[in-house]
């Protein structure tokens, strides 16, 4: 196996371990918003992963000084409205609700990277949606979301895709590493003045509550790392894994909560699993 296959090969499994974290990411999240303000969550998740690359910090902002302009700003833009909509919506809506709508985001992506697909990448496009269609039919979370949940819903899906493409617009600049620094740094500056408009209110929290929250500035960072890993070398494959992420996520509550997954729900993980072996087969074979 050369280097380049070696390369592609990483790529695969880091988009499949970022899919993983993030399928079970949202449960993670919901479980700390019951006991954490949305404010809260943010400032101490950006916290910890901003300490995380701390060390990083000057490289960083180095480098920032001779990135094109426009490109950082859309992407500080995108890093803020991605992760506020996405923890605000979070508080509102069930995960399950959360991941339907973000389903949409690698077609979306497909379309703004304007990829041309070959007949294995058409047929495994088309068997992640049915499969996604079946699996999300079959579930029966209900919940009231009102009109400004649903633009915040909309907005974050939005934004992830967004911040996909900007952050694959300075792969040339930045590493995988420096890419989620920048992504930390913004996120905490953005979270600490968020968390001034609501008066710096702090409620009290469990020593239970605030390791969620710190788990969630670890993993978040290494998800991200991992997919702009894979974003830069298998872009599609890296989009269209995320059709797993309510698999994982559900295999993780059948584990960890004794909930058990439907017929129609083993069925359609079946089918996901296929069509995204049939996006990796075609971005194999696109060289």
């Amino acid at each position: 196996m050369n280097s380049l296959q070696n390369k592609e090969a990483q790529s695969y499994i880091a988009a499949l371990i970022a899919v993983l974290i993030w399928g079970m990411f949202p449960t993670l999240v919901k479980s700390t918003l019951q006991f954490a303000s949305v404010e809260q969550l943010l400032v101490l998740r950006f916290l910890v992963a901003s300490l995380l690359f701390l060390p990083m910090f000057n490289t960083v902002f180095n480098k920032l000084l001779v990135i094109e302009k426009r490109y950082l700003a859309l992407f500080v833009i995108f890093t803020i409205a991605v992760f506020f909509s996405q923890t605000y919506v979070l508080s509102q809506v069930p995960a399950s609700w959360y991941v339907a709508v973000f389903t949409l985001a690698p077609i979306i992506f497909l379309l703004v990277y304007r990829e041309t697909l070959n007949l294995f990448g058409k047929i495994g496009v088309t068997l992640a949606i049915i499969g996604m269609g079946l699996f999300f039919t079959s579930m029966n979370d209900h919940t009231d979301m009102n009109f400004l949940t649903m633009i915040l819903l909309i907005i974050s899906m939005l934004s992830w895709v967004g911040y996909s493409i900007f952050a694959r617009k300075l792969h040339s600049q930045l590493n995988d590493r420096e890419i989620v620094a920048l992504t930390s740094f913004v996120g905490f500056g953005s979270s600490f003045v968020f968390w001034g408009t609501k008066g710096f209110v702090w409620e009290d929290l469990s020593l239970s509550i605030l390791g969620l929250c710190v788990l969630t500035g670890v993993v978040l960072p290494l998800a991200l790392v991992l997919y702009s890993f894979s974003l830069r070398i298998k872009p599609i494959f890296a989009m269209f894994s995320q059709y797993l992420e309510p698999i994982f996520g559900l295999l993780a509550a059948a584990l960890f909560l004794g909930e058990v997954m439907g017929a129609i729900q083993y069925l359609a993980a079946i089918v996901i699993i296929i069509g995204t072996l049939f996006v990796g087969i075609s971005s194999r074979q696109k060289k």
